[in-house]
């Protein structure tokens, strides 16, 4: 497991890659906005069952928010399954024409 300043580096990441503030990361997970602040600054070290609500507040896997091998496709395939069916249509969409255009060049 990472050390608690990796771990809040990691969870800053991963809200920072959804354009979420710590207060929207908090609302989402259920937890306190300073408490994700705390754990950012990695001045805490969460419960098991905290970083269920985080990772949950995420829509990531626990494993992301503790495993450095965790894959950014893994977390692109989390992100599209949790899409609603007209949405998942337009990212397959998107993904299938970059693919095209990167085969191309």
């Amino acid at each position: 497991m990472k050390n608690t300043k990796e771990l809040g580096a990691r969870i800053r990441d991963l809200r920072n890659r959804r354009g979420l503030t710590q207060a929207a990361l908090a609302r989402a997970a259920g937890v306190a906005a300073d408490s994700i602040w705390r754990l950012e600054q990695g001045r805490v070290s969460p419960s098991f069952d905290t970083m269920i609500k985080i990772a949950a507040g995420l829509k990531v896997p626990v494993v992301a928010l503790v495993h450095d091998e965790y894959d950014q496709a893994d977390e692109l395939a989390t992100v599209i399954r949790s899409l609603p069916e007209t949405h998942k249509q337009v990212a397959y969409a998107v993904l299938g024409t970059l693919h095209i255009q990167a085969a191309v060049q």
